[in-house]
């Protein structure tokens, strides 16, 4: 059976919010949307991670929220969630309304690279790696 990693939600939150790391800053935290096709991070997150905004890999509107200019989207080198890591993956930049009281969303391109579980009776996100055929 693949390996299960068990990361908790964050709580007293009314969404799904887990620890995260980014390339090389840890403590990031992101709401798991399984409606966001992109993981998405904030101006000031990018800043922080020494991401050049001025120089993006493209500018491209976000789905989803309605009519959005086109946002830069940049490199992450890894997305770290509890021991489950992804690397190379796109992130738009767009910042949150604040009461979400989060640096971004983690996004399909990194959950469907597992098989997740939501267990809202324990608090825990569950990651497994798929299994092969």
């Amino acid at each position: 059976m693949p390996r299960a990693d068990r990361v908790p939600f964050l709580p007293g939150r009314a969404l799904i919010a887990v620890r995260t790391a980014l390339n090389d800053l840890d403590d990031v935290v992101l709401i798991a949307d399984t409606g966001a096709e992109r993981t998405v991070i904030s101006r000031d997150m990018a800043i922080g991670l020494g991401l050049d905004l001025r120089r993006p890999l493209r500018l491209q509107p976000l789905h989803g929220i309605g009519r959005s200019p086109p946002m830069p989207v940049v490199w992450l080198d890894r997305v770290q969630v509890g021991a489950s890591t992804v690397s190379g993956l796109e992130a738009s930049v767009y910042n949150l309304p604040a009461l979400f009281g989060a640096d971004g969303l983690l996004g399909l391109d990194f959950l469907r690279r597992f098989r997740v579980t939501f267990a809202f009776d324990s608090h825990v996100l569950i990651l497994r790696e798929p299994t092969t055929r």
